[in-house]
């Protein structure tokens, strides 16, 4: 019997090639591959379909209008934030950017000298030092503190204190007015262990009949947190630590 045109023989090597075939029945397409190999062929076909649909030019197009429109939608995000940073914003921004890099500090004027009428001083002014320290990390500020209680008197209670004066004031406070030139000289030499402390020079009041002219010169002092609440004590002005006139001349 001759060989079928639709069929394919064995080479005599021994293997059974694959045999397509039309059949008896009708003329459908036949497939003699075993069941695994038509599993694979399956396989097969399935990722070709698969690549042939992920790279096809309607779905090429399709992708990149989602991608150009999820770029638009970033880039406009960013250009209405930068315009409420720059434009909107840009005055609360400045002023934030001022205070990290420049802090005012306050000036005491020297009080004027008192005379009588020989011309004998009975108030003038001497130099003095004072320590300030300024708003800061709870936790850094009291182990701050708590080292320079080794150098100038300073109690837990009154570490306490000046840790409520920051936190209500939100500025600088003066921890000692009148510190002597020991405790400073300690403070300077140690700097890098007292930080948000410094310590500048400032008048100090002296007073040369004593307690016995004390009603007519008066005296000075540390201004209070009920005077800092009055309205002749204006905030702009007046800080924690400032010395203010409180009787006499």
């Amino acid at each position: 019997m001759g060989a079928r045109p639709d069929s394919l023989v064995g080479d005599g090597s021994g293997s059974t090639p694959a045999v397509y075939g039309t059949g008896c029945s009708g003329g459908e397409p036949r497939c003699s591959l075993p069941s695994r190999d038509r599993g694979c062929l399956f396989d097969r076909t399935r990722q070709l379909e698969s690549k042939v649909r992920l790279y096809h030019p309607r779905a090429l197009r399709r992708r990149a209008k989602g991608l150009v429109f999820a770029t638009g939608v970033v880039l406009a995000a960013l250009i209405i934030a930068f315009f409420r940073l720059q434009v909107l914003q840009s005055d609360d921004w400045v002023l934030r950017a001022s205070s990290n890099r420049v802090r005012v500090l306050p000036i005491p004027a020297p009080r004027g000298t008192i005379y009588d009428r020989n011309g004998v001083i009975i108030a003038d002014n001497v130099p003095g030092y004072s320590i300030t320290v300024l708003p800061g990390p709870v936790d850094s500020v009291r182990a701050t503190l708590t080292r320079m209680s080794e150098h100038i008197e300073l109690s837990d209670r009154e570490i306490e204190q000046v840790l409520a004066r920051l936190r209500r004031f939100g500025r600088e406070v003066v921890i000692d007015s009148d510190a002597d030139f020991d405790a400073v000289s300690k403070i300077e030499e140690r700097r890098a262990d007292f930080p948000g402390v410094y310590i500048d020079m400032r008048p100090r009041r002296r007073y040369n009949l004593g307690v016995s002219g004390a009603h007519l010169t008066g005296y000075v002092g540390e201004i209070t947190a009920d005077e800092l609440e009055m309205e002749m004590f204006p905030d702009s002005v007046y800080s924690p630590g400032i010395i203010v006139g409180k009787i006499g001349i």
